[in-house]
């Protein structure tokens, strides 16, 4: 008998609400910059397994605030690059405060609640 299951949460169970396409959609508006979904999708899987590749070696949250925002400006410079778009570094971090002043929570998808109905049976 299953006594439980486990899903991973982002992507499955929830997702971005505005997605990151439209947060960093209208952040790169306010800096003259267009940005396809195709290529923050592409951004994003990249600047993900850089962040992965970066906590292995020190977590970003303990690095002290030059850090961060080193890390930072790197990362969206990369989620960029995903659309072929190529920002100095000081660019991205301005782009990026941008996108931390966009209010988003997560948010669960429509079909979780149905799907979970389903499986108990």
């Amino acid at each position: 008998m299953i006594k439980a299951v486990f899903f991973d949460l982002y992507g499955t169970l929830a997702g971005f609400q505005p997605s990151r396409f439209e947060i960093q959609s209208e952040a790169c508006a306010t800096f003259g910059i267009s940005v396809t979904p195709d290529g923050i999708l592409r951004g994003y899987a990249t600047a993900d397994a850089y962040m992965a590749e970066q906590n292995a070696v020190m977590p970003v949250r303990t690095r002290d605030r030059q850090g961060q925002r080193e890390f930072f400006a790197e990362y969206e410079k990369q989620v960029l690059n995903g659309c072929g778009v190529e920002v100095s570094t000081d660019q991205a971090m301005e782009i990026w405060r941008r996108i931390r002043q966009v209010p988003y929570q997560m948010e669960r998808f429509d079909d979780v609640l149905p799907t979970m109905d389903i499986l108990k049976q």
